[in-house]
């Protein structure tokens, strides 16, 4: 079975290695990043499936990269998610406002993070 492979872009090293590891035991192949700037080299290199951008970074905010990323996905298979512990309608609105292909709330359940996650990487799933 082929593993998805998911980027994880988050300031914050708790934030990415308590993700990555969660995401990493149910399958999925993870790539961590902690500068947001050097996004297009690791998609380029990574080529993965999801990109998983915190929203709150004090370089450069997650809704201000995907309005850059744009169109310019070198995959042309790379979905672009915010990923937050904001409000759910404050992230809902954010993701719409800057074209990102949905939202992921940041979250201490496993269970619920994998199948956010899934019901992006595999369309087939029954996730909403």
């Amino acid at each position: 079975m082929k593993r998805h492979k998911v980027l994880i872009v988050d300031d914050s090293p708790v934030a990415l290695e308590g993700s990555a590891m969660i995401l990493e035991e149910a399958g999925f192949e993870v790539k961590t990043l902690g500068n947001p700037l050097l996004i297009p080299f690791a998609m380029h290199q990574e080529k993965p499936r999801l990109l998983l951008v915190d929203l709150n970074m004090p370089t450069l905010d997650g809704a201000t990269l995907v309005k850059i990323l744009g169109d310019r996905d070198p995959n042309g298979r790379t979905k672009v998610v915010l990923y937050s512990d904001a409000p759910k309608d404050q992230l809902r609105k954010a993701a719409h406002e800057c074209g990102a292909d949905g939202y992921v709330r940041k979250t201490n359940d496993a269970e619920e993070l994998v199948s956010q996650v899934r019901s992006f990487v595999e369309p087939s799933s029954n996730v909403s």
